[in-house]
């Protein structure tokens, strides 16, 4: 157990919470909460060494936590309004809001290094990887390289772009009804859609050989998208979460049993996470779909989820707080 810490910005003692560990399937325990922030906590990232954790809100600041010692490092704060998203750039943190914004931050100083041109709207994500930055808005995503110059506007979405994941040097989004998977290693171009529209979901695999399969499912707005195990996976807002097999894009499994949107998922091992406006994380299994815990420490909606390669998963959520396991 951590050692608590009696500042505003502090990490308390949690209740435990089982939790399914990813090697053995034991159960392990919640191991605290990190508290500071005064109003819902939308995002978390994680730095490259794994030892620092930073969570944006809708208090309009940054945090910057050394996960250790459970103490705030440092404040950010220029923002003025709901932190989305927010990704790591070497020791650089590149945070967007809903004050159409996009800033960068010195990780260490906190400094203010420079705010990108204003955006046309609401900066809803934000993912670092394979050398560039994306940020998903209204409509598109703009990628940025690593010195923060525009290399490219990604459009054909119909509505706001929540979800940003990347794997295998391909960037899978999520917007309403839709997903678009593009090539990084290709300039980025548009390798597959899913749409999904009532009751029909229909894959466009547009590589070749053209690829044209369809699977009864019901998807709406997508929030969430994570990629592990051959499998990519969906979170909406009708409370479902989908799962693709990855190579051929057939709709697998439509899980059940959130009862608000799906606003996150994370994959860590054989396992995976979901969190939701139902103020759960479900732990399900990978490889047989069955959900094989809940969780209910959060007393609202848990809108971020993250984990590490360490073994840690840490969730945010709209009662302000941030907790680790």
């Amino acid at each position: 157990m951590i050692t608590t810490h009696t500042n505003s910005d502090s990490l308390r003692a949690a209740r435990s919470v089982g939790l399914i560990s990813r090697e053995t399937g034991a159960v392990v325990k919640c191991e605290a909460t990190f508290t500071g922030h005064t109003g819902p906590v939308w995002s978390l990232t994680l730095a490259s060494d794994y030892n620092t954790l930073i969570s944006g809100s809708s208090d309009t600041t940054v945090k910057v936590w050394d996960i250790a010692s459970g103490k705030c490092k440092t404040t950010l704060r220029g923002h003025e309004g709901i932190v989305h998203g927010v990704g790591v750039n070497g020791n650089q943190i590149v945070s967007g809001s809903s004050d159409r914004m996009i800033k960068v931050w010195d990780m260490q100083s906190g400094k203010c290094l420079r705010t990108l041109e204003q955006q046309d709207n609401t900066v809803c994500s934000v993912i670092v990887a394979e050398g560039f930055v994306f940020t998903g808005s209204f409509g598109e995503i703009k990628v940025w390289d690593r010195e923060y110059n525009l290399v490219d506007t990604l459009r054909g979405h119909n509505h706001w772009v929540r979800a940003l994941c990347v794997s295998n040097r391909m960037l899978f989004t999520g917007s309403y009804n839709i997903i678009k998977v593009y090539d990084i290693r290709n300039a980025f171009q548009c390798t597959a859609t899913i749409r999904v529209r009532l009751s029909l979901a229909r894959s466009l695999v547009r590589a070749r050989p053209l690829l044209t399969r369809s699977v009864q499912v019901h998807c709406g707005s997508i929030y969430a998208i994570a990629v592990g195990g051959g499998r990519l996976l969906a979170g909406t807002y009708e409370n479902l979460i989908y799962v693709w097999d990855l190579e051929t894009l057939h709709c697998l499994a439509t899980l059940h049993g959130h009862t608000g949107a799906v606003y996150n998922l994370c994959v860590l091992g054989s396992r995976f996470f979901s969190s939701s406006y139902d103020t759960t994380i479900r732990v399900w299994n990978l490889n047989t779909m069955h959900c094989e815990q809940t969780l209910t420490e959060h007393t609202s909606s848990v809108e971020a989820l993250i984990s590490a390669p360490t073994g840690a998963v840490f969730s945010a959520a709209a009662d302000n707080t941030v907790r680790v396991r």
